[in-house]
């Protein structure tokens, strides 16, 4: 009988990790900066979005962007670097679907692509990105905020590469 409880635990433990929420992103460089820049502080300025977006998706992105910047990153909220990011891309897919599709294929999926620009103390452009985040699959299909979540993981990560 224990050998059995063993067994039941580790296939509900693998059905979990099937369909827990797989949220990703990946970003392209479009300018780099030159040289790597000395700031200690970030704006962050979210910009009209060029799609219908819900409310709480660009709240999520926003507060993730807050999070990752300011307490993951360790960055203090000024002037020095200037960060404005636009939603230019949304498809919130369908979470019925990712969840009957098990993460297999891309039926139901959403994404959204965020179009972000680095600007110095003097508002000159000193590097462009676009981040792409994804939600293919998850725990009753995997909310599309956990893609926001990732962007702006991605989004922190990059900025922190560009400092000196």
């Amino acid at each position: 009988m224990p050998h059995m409880d063993r067994l039941k635990t580790s296939v509900l433990l693998m059905v979990l990790v099937l369909l827990a929420a797989c949220g990703t992103a990946s970003n392209v460089v479009y300018e780099a900066p030159t040289d790597k820049v000395t700031f200690q502080s970030v704006n962050i300025t979210e910009l009209p979005a060029n799609v219908d977006v819900p409310a709480d998706v660009q709240k999520k992105l926003l507060d993730s962007l807050h999070h990752e910047l300011y307490e993951e990153r360790g960055f203090s909220k000024g002037n020095d670097l200037q960060l404005e990011y636009r939603i230019v891309s949304y498809t919130g897919g369908n979470r019925l679907k990712r969840f009957v599709a098990g993460g297999i294929g891309n039926w139901g999926e959403g994404d959204m692509v965020i179009q972000t620009k680095y600007k110095d103390m003097d508002g000159k452009i000193i590097g462009e990105l676009t981040t792409r985040g994804k939600i293919g699959s998850g725990i009753f299909g995997g909310p599309i905020k956990s893609a926001a979540r990732r962007v702006a993981e991605k989004i922190a990560m990059y900025t922190t590469t560009i400092r000196q």
